[in-house]
């Protein structure tokens, strides 16, 4: 019995020594795990066979993605939390892919509503809240800050709408990825067989994970109706006016995966053209003879929610689109066969240019025969896996310019996944360039 007693004295102070070591948290602020230090002092959690005890403890992580205020005039005001965009779905994807213990990992708005006599004002409070196990925490702080981090680079978009006459190819609307070599070898083809005329050529920059939206138009008014009013036993008749649209109408959306530094690209494009000249219909009203317009709009359209340009692929082409007839009425043309060629280069932050973005590694060694570069990553990077983890190309910078380029090959780890020391390292291929131990790695 006095065992008995003398074990569970053993572990009630054991369990309360964690919790007594620490000053409770301020309202609003989280108790964070205090780092690990040369002078620990032992806890439950260092007997080996109750160590996994405390690694599966559940943590609650908080990433803050936007804070707004604004006034709430009366009680009927609409609380509702907003729809979760791509790049925080993304963030969620991966958090989830990559831990598949965490249950929970949602997009949350936190309201605090202050009531000062007949003015309320409300906060909203926007973030990802992540309830994970604690030896994972780390690795989940990691890779969200990986993905914010993104949220300043810029994507530069050049679309090039061409007129191939009758050298078009390809399966019709079906993007496929390419790169600079490629456009350059299809103007030479189609110089040739004189075509290749740039109908359209628009260009426009934008953050990782905006969507930008390109418009080249014309617009037409036209009589489309008429309003009939009676008045004293007389008829008013008054046109009714509507304008239509043709031209270019793209939108564009581009998403860096930090994991892979591929981008992710969703678009959609409409080529749309007014047949000319307009049908023109007569018909009486009340006596009187009135003639209004039906006109007839084509459209050629492209949609895609999935493309991934990955290493070398600098941008997609769709071919097999008609956009015509055009003209002004006396002389038509079309309709054309176009390709639409659309390149994406993602650059620096906002406001710097690209050899102000931070580094991620540095190099380690070097064997200059073989090409092999070995990278080492900052802990937290790159934790687990890094054979399969790293970026699969980077770039090797030598004072803010670039020394050379090379593609992922392996990596290795030193450490558990759980030792706050753990050292990750990935081995690339030279594909460019002469690279040296201590070059910076992006």
């Amino acid at each position: 019995m006095k065992r008995l007693l003398l074990a569970s004295s053993a572990l009630a102070v054991a369990f309360a020594a964690p919790f007594a070591l620490s000053q409770p948290p301020e309202p609003g602020i989280r108790a964070e795990p205090a780092p690990a230090s040369g002078g620990k002092v032992p806890v439950l959690g260092d007997v080996p066979v109750l160590g996994s005890l405390f690694s599966q403890a559940e943590e609650v992580l908080w990433f803050p993605l936007a804070t707004t205020e604004s006034e709430a005039s009366s009680a009927k005001d609409d609380f509702s939390a907003g729809s979760v965009g791509r790049a925080e779905q993304a963030i969620l994807r991966a958090i989830r892919a990559r831990f598949p213990e965490v249950q929970v990992a949602d997009v949350v708005e936190r309201l605090t509503i202050r009531n000062d006599g007949e003015q309320r004002r409300v906060n909203r409070d926007r973030g990802i809240e992540v309830r994970a196990p604690k030896r994972h925490a780390a690795e989940i702080r990691a890779l969200v800050a990986r993905h914010q981090a993104l949220d300043r680079r810029m994507i530069a978009w050049e679309v090039l709408v061409v007129d191939v006459g009758e050298a078009a190819g390809g399966e019709a609307g079906k993007a496929v990825a390419v790169n600079r070599a490629a456009w350059t070898a299809r103007q030479r083809e189609l110089a040739e067989k004189k075509a290749g005329e740039t109908v359209a050529a628009p260009k426009i920059l934008t953050l990782n994970g905006q969507k930008a939206h390109v418009s080249i138009a014309n617009q037409l008014s036209y009589i489309k109706d008429f309003k009939v009013e009676i008045v004293q036993g007389a008829a008013i008749v008054d046109p009714v006016i509507d304008v239509l649209s043709e031209g270019l109408f793209l939108e564009l959306y581009g998403l860096v995966d930090p994991e892979t530094q591929d981008l992710l690209v969703e678009g959609k494009l409409v080529l749309s053209a007014i047949e000319r000249p307009i049908r023109d219909v007569e018909t009486e009203v009340h006596g009187k003879k009135l003639s209004f317009q039906l006109p007839t709009v084509s459209t050629s359209t492209w949609r895609a929610d999935d493309l991934r340009l990955g290493p070398g692929e600098e941008g997609f082409m769709i071919p097999g689109l008609a956009w015509g007839p055009i003209g002004d009425g006396k002389k038509m043309t079309g309709p054309k066969n176009v390709e639409v060629w659309c390149f994406a280069k993602i650059q620096g932050e906002a406001g710097t240019s690209g050899s102000d973005v931070p580094a991620l590694g540095t190099v380690h060694s070097v064997e200059q025969e073989s090409g092999t570069v070995v990278v080492k990553w900052p802990p937290g990077y790159v934790d687990e896996a890094p054979w399969e983890r790293s970026p699969k190309s980077v770039t090797f910078l030598r004072s803010g310019r670039s020394a050379g380029e090379g593609t992922l090959k392996g990596g290795w780890a030193i450490g558990d996944s759980t030792d706050p020391g753990r050292q990750s390292f990935a081995v690339y291929k030279m594909t460019a360039g002469t690279v040296e131990p201590g070059d910076a790695v992006r």
